[in-house]
């Protein structure tokens, strides 16, 4: 539990520099570790003493967070390390909340056809549609948000045109619960632009559509 704690410390890091998000290395390699990690606790006969529901949960919505992102090789990666867990059989991963309702989303079983997890217009639909499921809603919208707010013309009007699509399609309940969401965003990340500009984005869009 403690490593996984780090590994998912280490999927908030979005450093950048001349390069440009340096930070995404650290995050593949740090999907790459705790899909690892999950895998080989889950072969322990004594594995749910050693790995808790909540956290295997918490590892999936992170991973969910990054396949919602604006780069496409991350999206790619986070697709792959999401694909192994889920559809894993021996050792199968336990402790997934509504892991069946997930799978059917995400359009995955065992025997179906490789994912282009890379590809932002057949990803992210079905990655927005996922935050319908409570457990989900705010890696989800995390990782929406910062495509909305990014660079990339294409991943920007995808993710934008997804979450308008789910916030018409669903209750009134769920609109008030992403403006609320939003707003939480904004106020825990006060003073740090990465975060800031994409939500007053988000919210300009929601509002003037």
């Amino acid at each position: 539990n403690t490593l996984i704690g780090i590994f998912l410390g280490s999927l908030e890091d979005y450093k950048t520099d001349r390069r440009g998000d340096v930070g995404s290395w650290c995050r593949v390699t740090a999907m790459s570790c705790l899909s690892d990690l999950i895998l080989k606790v889950c072969c322990l006969e004594s594995s749910r003493a050693f790995l808790s529901s909540e956290n295997v949960t918490r590892a999936v919505g992170a991973l969910l967070k990054q396949l919602a992102e604006k780069l496409d090789a991350v999206r790619q990666k986070a697709g792959d390390y999401l694909e192994r867990m889920l559809l894993s059989e021996s050792p199968e991963i336990v402790g997934v909340a509504e892991k069946s309702r997930l799978l059917d989303i995400l359009g995955l079983s065992v025997h179906g056809p490789a994912k282009n997890w890379s590809d932002a217009s057949q990803t992210i639909p079905l990655v927005m549609r996922v935050a319908s499921i409570d457990n989900y809603f705010e890696d989800v919208v995390a990782g929406i948000v910062l495509s909305i707010g990014g660079l990339t013309e294409n991943v920007t009007k995808q993710a934008s045109a997804s979450l308008l699509e789910w916030a018409r399609s669903g209750e009134r309940s769920d609109r008030v619960k992403l403006i609320g969401y939003l707003v939480l965003l904004f106020e825990t990340h006060s003073g740090q632009s990465r975060w800031i500009l994409p939500v007053l984005k988000t919210l300009d869009h929601l509002l003037t559509h």
